[in-house]
């Protein structure tokens, strides 16, 4: 492994400049950035959800008063 820096490469000069309106497939396939922080999201969304409804159900079952 060598400590070189790589070269910088322009961002999809290609392309043309994508429309402001997102298309259909835009809004199901978004970028890779974007499903890693949805994913991140959604998960810990559910953990939380998951965990306070088994906290619920737990202090409603089992009242210490």
């Amino acid at each position: 492994m060598t400590n070189e820096k790589l070269p910088v490469v322009p961002k999809e000069p290609t392309e043309p400049k994508k429309p402001v309106t997102p298309t259909i497939t835009d809004k199901f396939l978004p970028k890779t950035g974007e499903i890693k922080t949805n994913m991140v999201l959604i998960g810990w969304t559910l953990v939380m959800g998951i965990f306070f409804i088994y906290w619920k159900k737990y202090h409603d079952t089992h009242q210490l008063d």
